[in-house]
């Protein structure tokens, strides 16, 4: 399945149901173990994914990976 990730169109491959490891995507997609990785919804909420997780998505769902930061300054 292609799923746009941080700008770029990924080809991720999906199970036999059509979900996805969230694993698997960020390796697809270079994203580190380290980095929080977060699915924005049709409605503009965003769900944190988790590591291990399995996802059932729709084409044109889009995922980012965002900073890690501790209050007052970025890591």
């Amino acid at each position: 399945m292609r799923q746009m990730v941080n700008g770029q169109v990924v080809d991720v491959p999906t199970g036999s149901d059509g979900a996805l490891n969230s694993d698997t995507l960020r390796k697809a997609a270079g994203i580190p173990d380290d980095r929080p990785l977060v699915l924005q919804m049709p409605d503009g909420n965003n769900h944190l994914v988790n590591p291990g997780e399995r996802l059932k998505i729709n084409p044109g769902q889009y995922f980012m990976d965002a900073p890690l930061h501790t209050r007052g300054f970025v890591v």
